[in-house]
């Protein structure tokens, strides 16, 4: 499957090392932003922060080398990724009918950087399952991060709306520890030595425990809905592709008619 989607097409060892470094930066970046320790200044958003859109652009310039090595890998990854390309037109549509449709086309505009930094850096990965060992590692290191600051900076961490460790509120840090219990809930199985399963257990109950402390809703209840839901996903992807079309245009109709 890994040569299907073009990860590992090619044996340049210096392409999956850059790929899986600048993946890392990515992921932390994405997770932790640039901490601010003033909740009540009012921070500019990724897309309007003039600091935040040069690093992106940054990391972009970074992956270069990789989507000038792996171009036909990266297409060949965008054109598998298209129920995701899919979500994402029909995200965009809202800008036309939103309070400032300049801003929400600006924010659209950001996430397709993102998007396309993503595809390029997978794309030069030799191996997929690194994704998910990166995705775990940085999701436990922020963790232990917030840890970190909830001992220091208990005051500032925690909020009357719960945990936001040093995020800007607590619903992110609930997306963050959402991701990483089901980064690594399912990275217990990836290998069998007790000494890696001991570890992820360890690192599931702290990321748990921090989840249940945000008190965001969303995430434990998406946390929670998750390990029912992607054993009919992996189903839904075994069908014939015909079917599959067919169940992807009937939820894209449902979701046009319900927005």
């Amino acid at each position: 499957m890994d040569r299907q989607y073009g990860i590992g097409a090619r044996n340049d060892p210096w392409v999956g090392w850059l790929s899986a470094v600048v993946l890392g930066l990515t992921l932390a970046y994405a997770i932790n932003g640039l901490p601010e320790f003033d909740r009540d200044r009012v921070v500019a958003t990724d897309y309007v922060n003039p600091l935040n859109r040069w690093i992106w652009l940054g990391l972009l310039a970074l992956a270069a080398p990789v989507l000038l090595r792996r171009w036909r890998e990266a297409l060949a990854l965008t054109l598998a990724s298209w129920p995701l390309l899919l979500l994402y037109l029909y995200f965009a549509l809202s800008a036309f009918w939103a309070l400032d449709p300049a801003i929400s086309a600006r924010r659209m505009v950001f996430t397709l950087v993102q998007l396309a930094l993503l595809i390029v850096l997978l794309s030069g990965l030799r191996r997929a399952v690194l994704a998910h060992l990166l995705i775990m590692g940085v999701c436990i290191g922020a963790a232990l991060i917030d840890v970190g600051a909830w001992a220091a900076l208990p005051g500032y961490v925690m909020t009357d709306e719960g945990f936001a460790g040093l995020q800007t509120q607590k619903n992110q840090t609930g997306l963050m520890m959402m991701f990483g219990c089901l980064s690594v809930g399912t990275g217990y199985f990836l290998r069998r030595e007790w000494w890696w399963r001991v570890g992820v257990l360890g690192s599931l109950l702290m990321i748990a425990g921090l989840l249940v402390a945000t008190r965001s809703t969303t995430s434990q209840a998406i946390t929670l809905l998750a390990p029912a839901v992607m054993p009919v996903v992996l189903l839904v992807a075994r069908l014939p592709r015909r079917v599959i079309w067919g169940i992807v245009l009937g939820v894209l109709a449902a979701l046009f008619v319900a927005a």
